[in-house]
């Protein structure tokens, strides 16, 4: 049961890591996109 345990805290954070990578990296798009717009 812990080995169980263990795992799906893993899986926690890599669905975490994956969000949040996803969301600051669409952020960085849409900033690359309107600095360009502006230039």
């Amino acid at each position: 049961m812990r080995h169980e345990g263990a795992e799906a805290e893993e899986w926690r954070r890599d669905r975490v890591w994956l969000q949040s990578s996803h969301h600051s990296g669409s952020m960085a798009g849409v900033g690359g996109r309107s600095s360009s717009r502006s230039k």
